[in-house]
């Protein structure tokens, strides 16, 4: 399965805490395979690079819990990823 940019997936990771995060970035490897960069509460949005076999799947979960996560981030998260944040933004107002 491919996972796009806004993604919120579950993944396992034996060294992280945190099971849920959002996906900020992707790039092909030379083998094909995926590469994420996925940020989480453990680290204040800072990124885990993840493979497809840590990645359990999309996370189904409320656009408040997402914009909670979010808002647990540095504020330095907001710049970098606006489009993912405003994105989130208008599925709430909607």
């Amino acid at each position: 399965m491919n996972y796009n940019i806004g993604d919120f997936i579950e993944f396992e990771r034996n060294h992280l805490s945190d099971t849920i995060g959002v996906i900020v970035n992707k790039w092909e490897c030379d083998n094909n395979d995926m590469n994420y960069l996925v940020s989480i509460k453990q680290f204040k949005g800072d990124y885990a690079c993840m493979t497809i076999e840590h990645i359990k799947g999309i996370k189904n979960v409320s656009i408040e819990y997402k914009l909670s996560l979010i808002s647990s981030f540095g504020d330095w998260w907001y710049n970098h990823h606006k489009s993912i944040f405003q994105d989130l933004l208008v599925s709430a107002i909607k």
